[in-house]
């Protein structure tokens, strides 16, 4: 059978070759082996050859139309969630083979919350469900067909970061274009009264008392000093699940020392 593809070599290696593979190639979180792998690397024959979905996002707006008036006002705008379509080679033996194949493809990609990241972007993820597939025809030994992960949250998301941040600094990093939730903050010494603000946010956490060691974890609403929890110490109107940050924030710290800020970019 002859395909109008140009495959690289697709036979079973013994040496998993990372350089080989496609730049869209699509990895996964393999909860077995706690990393990422590539779906060329578990089930030979297989290769990514187009990823669709990974580009631009329009937003869904609403609008009214007032008597009387030219235009529409704009009621609200959304970025709705995201479809990324992966199509695919899956070359076999034969007909055992072949289904033996896909048993493991669609073993991988049974995770209801799959996170998944792709060869030319390694230090960004999606996190997706797989909602779609391309009807196979029978009685073939080399497939083309696709899949679809639908994406709820349509950013991708990066690696963990850190900065660190004194008083009256601001936010450094050229890529953090989104605001973002942290995944952490945290003070080697905090004294009375200690206060976190964003400035240009208008958001603040404060504490009544001194500690050491206190770590602020916003999106799970917990603060812990030297690892035990000191909730019953926060200020009144502290915002700990609405502190957010992005590029050129100002920081402003009182009473406390520098703050380690460890979080994940977001991209559209």
């Amino acid at each position: 059978m002859q395909l109008n593809y140009d495959f690289h070599d697709l036979s079973k290696h013994d040496n998993f070759d990372l350089d080989s593979l496609p730049s869209e190639a699509m990895s996964f979180f393999w909860d077995s082996k706690k990393q990422y792998v590539y779906l060329e690397d578990l089930i030979p024959g297989y290769q990514t050859l187009q990823v669709i979905g990974r580009e631009m996002l329009a937003y869904k707006i609403s609008e009214e139309t007032p008597p009387g008036m030219d235009g529409t006002l704009l009621e609200s705008a959304n970025l709705p969630a995201r479809d990324i379509e992966v199509k695919y080679f899956l070359q076999s033996d034969d007909a055992h083979d072949l289904q033996a194949k896909y048993n493991k493809l669609m073993y991988f990609l049974s995770n209801q919350d799959l996170s998944f990241n792709f060869k030319d972007e390694p230090d960004y993820f999606y996190s997706g469900i797989l909602t779609d597939i391309d009807k196979v025809e029978g009685g073939q030994l080399e497939v083309v067909s696709s899949f679809t992960l639908h994406c709820p949250n349509p950013f991708k998301v990066s690696s963990i970061k850190t900065i660190t941040v004194n008083n009256n600094e601001n936010i450094k990093d050229h890529y953090l274009i989104y605001s973002v939730v942290p995944e952490s903050i945290s003070f080697n010494l905090t004294g009375a009264d200690f206060k976190f603000i964003n400035q240009t946010q208008n958001q603040s956490f404060g504490l009544t008392i001194a500690h050491n060691n206190v770590v602020l974890t916003p999106q799970q609403g917990s603060v812990t000093a030297n690892g035990g929890l000191i909730l019953n110490d926060i200020t009144m109107f502290s915002e700990l699940e609405k502190l957010t940050i992005k590029n050129g924030d100002l920081i402003q710290i009182t009473n406390g020392s520098t703050a380690t800020i460890k979080y994940r970019r977001c991209l559209l």
